[in-house]
């Protein structure tokens, strides 16, 4: 009783609770007269759901309930913008995340629907045809771009189209019909908007040979210039993502020659939009497709392997006066990584390197494959024993223990390193690092159980002989002879609970430095050990030197003697 009384009198008297002052302001305490829900219903059930708002509007006139003309026309034009169906995740403005990982389904304008039937109940004016034209060619199928181009044919013979209409003909047309439509605009009086001038652009793209493409492009930007229209962010991204398109792919002559050419050429044009960009007081968005103005600009950039050239469009994006942003994660993190590999390959300074890595991953750049071997190369030609941390840090947190390539990299580097000259607190750093890398790959190939079994990495013979070089070098012998006894093991190769490939052999110069190492120690066993390994893939010749420093080096008895020469022996020439 007392809500109905409140509304009643709200409605009687507007203002009557106007001059309430509560903190915090509670809504049920101010109430509004409530709307029509022939109207209200349909434009607040459309912003949340378009689908419940199409089947509410069917079932009204189900029931022969009559809807004013005012609404249909609110719903006609939501139906045809999203063609019956919600907001798609890219342009949900709540809940921000699913812009960027949100799936959209492949989406084609529905034949018959919902748009079709209010087409056909409202009156055909100039802009009900120009928004059927519009949905139909923005969810393009052969059939809806011959009735839109028939519609837009009938109207244009009874009356002025909208410019809603020329944009989307523009866009699929040829450059020669675009040209026709836009001097149609002109004669009819039309005022064409930035879209307008897009789609011009985007029929320009189409052309083939790139001279003339070229030519086109520079027609339209004059034109824009010509009658004060200032190009944006999506308008260079048309013309900058042509050229990537012109790129032919294949590594013969041709197709290089060609490559080339086209980078020229739109480095040449990359360089005057940046002039033009850098100029402007400030960047703001006009359309949803703003940012791949950056993407597309860093792309060109970094295949042209030009530095300053990304460092200026990196500027660009991060100075105050752009107000165009990435979505993160996803667009920038592509972005930022371009720019660090182009840094990565242009810069010969490792403290630069690591300066700039750090900076960048992984707040804005996740750790890829790609990455990971830019980085291992530049590692191998300039050593620096921080960044290789840093970078093997992150490549554990990515995952990347479980690829094999990167996995052996890491090890050579680690075998690279040169032990003694670290510093003490380094020297500690080295040994955690390499407990914490075995007991990972050990872990992975225990992986035995049948629910586990594909996420198994097995030993392989050269892995085993690597990391226990690598243990036996910060003085954990024990556990590195522990390994290669698994290389002798039979249980540990065959079977279901196998963890060791039965492939491959150890590497020859992990086990040359163990063995020579044995030999220091006067260590009988560990030399052995060292021998059987190698046995399995070198021939009697080679393994009887060996045998011979054994004999030397060790205190053997005889009967030690005897049965390390009988060894070799047995094995084939």
């Amino acid at each position: 009783m007392g809500k109905r009384a409140a509304r009643q009198l709200a409605e009687e008297w507007p203002t009557l609770f106007a001059l309430d002052r509560d903190d915090p302001y509670l809504p049920a305490f101010r109430p509004q007269k409530p709307a029509d829900p022939l109207k209200a219903c349909f434009l607040q059930q459309a912003s949340k759901s378009q689908k419940d708002a199409v089947m509410l509007y069917e079932r009204i006139r189900g029931e022969n309930i009559d809807v004013s003309e005012e609404v249909q026309m609110e719903l006609f034009k939501l139906v045809t913008y999203y063609n019956g169906k919600n907001v798609p995740f890219s342009e949900w403005e709540e809940w921000h995340g699913m812009r960027a990982f949100g799936e959209d389904d492949p989406n084609t304008w529905a034949q018959g629907g919902i748009a079709d039937l209010l087409y056909e109940v409202l009156p055909h004016t100039s802009e009900t045809t120009s928004a059927m034209i519009a949905g139909m060619i923005k969810f393009a199928t052969p059939e809806s771009i011959e009735k839109a181009k028939e519609l837009f044919k009938d109207l244009s013979a009874k009356g002025v189209p909208c410019q809603e209409a020329y944009n989307a003909l523009i866009s699929i047309s040829n450059w020669k019909e675009a040209q026709s439509l836009f001097k149609e605009m002109a004669e009819k009086k039309v005022k064409p908007s930035l879209n307008t001038w897009n789609s011009l652009l985007s029929s320009a793209k189409k052309l083939n040979n790139l001279p003339e493409r070229l030519q086109a492009f520079e027609k339209v930007v004059s034109e824009m210039v010509a009658v004060g229209v200032v190009p944006s962010l999506e308008s260079y991204q048309i013309i900058l993502n042509s050229f990537s398109q012109t790129m032919p792919p294949g590594d013969d002559k041709d197709a290089e020659k060609k490559r080339d050419s086209a980078l020229v050429v739109a480095v040449s044009w990359l360089t005057e939009m940046l002039s033009d960009l850098e100029e402007r007081s400030s960047l703001d968005v006009l359309s949803v497709k703003d940012h791949f103005f950056f993407l597309d600009a860093m792309g060109v950039a970094h295949q042209a392997g030009n530095l300053d050239l990304a460092e200026r469009v990196v500027r660009l994006y991060e100075s105050s006066k752009n107000n165009v942003k990435m979505p993160a994660l996803t667009a920038e993190g592509i972005f930022y990584n371009r720019y660090l590999l182009l840094f990565i390959e242009r810069i010969a300074s490792m403290e630069d390197i690591e300066k700039k890595y750090k900076e960048l991953v992984p707040r804005l750049v996740g750790v890829s494959r790609q990455l990971t071997l830019a980085m291992v190369d530049k590692l191998k030609q300039s050593p620096r024993w921080t960044l290789l941390v840093r970078l093997i840090e992150d490549g554990i947190c990515a995952r990347q223990m479980v690829d094999v390539r990167i996995g052996q990299m890491f090890r050579e580097l680690l075998i690279d390193t040169h032990y003694q000259a670290l510093s003490v607190e380094h020297r500690e750093e080295y040994s955690n690092l390499i407990h914490r890398l075995v007991d990972i790959w050990i872990e992975f190939s225990r992986f035995t159980e049948e629910r586990q079994r594909r996420l198994q990495l097995k030993l392989s013979p050269s892995m085993i002989a690597e990391c226990a070089l690598l243990l036996n070098r910060v003085g954990d012998s024990q556990k590195a002879y522990e390994l290669l006894e698994m290389l002798l093991d039979p249980d540990a190769t065959e079977g279901d609970e196998a963890t060791v490939l039965n492939a491959g052999h150890a590497r020859h110069s992990a086990m040359y430095e163990l063995f020579e190492d044995a030999l220091r120690e006067h260590d009988p066993y560990k030399a052995a050990t060292c021998l059987e390994i190698l046995s399995a893939s070198m021939p009697r010749n080679k393994l009887e030197p060996l045998v011979q420093r054994i004999q030397d080096r060790c205190h053997l008895t005889a009967d030690q003697s005897r049965i390390l020469s009988g060894f070799v022996r047995l094995r084939p020439e």
